[in-house]
């Protein structure tokens, strides 16, 4: 979904953009587009706004929280197109004031990204460490434990809880990056609560075998949180997070991705255009 402040946005009967502007807009007043991704349709409406306004002599900011195509940070084949780096050099041709994301998947689209700020998910990591309560703090991997230990330590401190921090070991084959099992580095306490922690899911793979994991040492109800959840998370057929309503008690995530509706699914209150 795109929106923005002066701007209205639907359709025309063919799907292509129907785009009408206030003719009261002073735009010497900074135009902020908001694009919670749904589709790369929606790039082009982006464009147009941006365009618009800046013709007129405006200054025009992005507030993009989940970025398109960041988990392509490389070609990782011969025949693996860069499409990140597409998408960044089409975000750089409107030449916004600043490009805001929310908790990208790594250090490359920020990089690639012209004026580019980052958030980190500490104000939504600690609300649900207080919903939560967990004795656990589980990261999939040690790349997820060393991205967010730190902010996991001042969430706890501040929420006045304490809880057993262990990662997980995934044991993946190599040319199809399928999930072959995984190991769990730590004791976790008997019938502990735990969280886990990450910052995007598809299919929730990578949780399904971590809560099987957990739940054969033993553990209490398993809560999640992922920044950004994609809605396939929903796919009967190649998603089985939830086919044992006792493996996962609560997923908590943003609307930075995430339209779906599921009684264990909770999405975070956010206003991406606030500072």
């Amino acid at each position: 979904m795109v929106k923005a402040n002066h701007y209205e946005i639907s359709s025309f009967p063919d799907g292509t953009p129907l785009i009408k502007k206030d003719l009261t807009i002073n735009y010497l007043n900074v135009i902020s587009i908001v694009w919670t991704f749904e589709s790369m349709a929606e790039l082009p409406t982006v464009i147009m706004i941006a365009k618009d306004a800046k013709d007129n002599g405006a200054e025009v900011e992005l507030f993009m929280p989940y970025i398109p195509n960041a988990r392509m940070d490389r070609a990782y084949h011969d025949e693996d197109v860069f499409t990140l780096k597409w998408f960044a050099d089409e975000i750089n041709r409107c030449e916004f004031s600043r490009v805001v994301v929310f908790d990208p998947h790594s250090d490359v689209a920020p990089a690639l990204i012209d004026r580019c700020e980052v958030r980190t998910p500490i104000r939504e990591i600690c609300q649900v460490i207080e919903e939560s309560k967990p004795d656990v703090i589980y990261f999939p991997d040690a790349g997820a434990m060393k991205r967010y230990e730190e902010t996991v330590h001042w969430a706890l401190d501040r929420v006045g809880c304490k809880a057993y921090i262990i990662h997980g070991d995934k044991k993946r084959e190599w040319k199809t990056g399928k999930i072959l099992g995984l190991d769990v580095t730590g004791y976790p306490p008997k019938k502990g609560k735990v969280l886990m922690i990450d910052d995007i899911c598809s299919y929730g793979g990578t949780m399904f075998y971590s809560a099987e994991k957990l739940k054969e040492l033993d553990v209490g109800d398993i809560d999640m949180y992922v920044s950004h959840c994609e809605n396939s998370i929903l796919d009967k057929e190649r998603g089985h997070l939830f086919d044992d309503p006792e493996l996962i008690h609560m997923v908590y995530t943003t609307d930075s991705i995430f339209t779906g509706h599921h009684d264990k699914i909770t999405v975070l209150e956010h206003r991406w255009d606030e500072d």
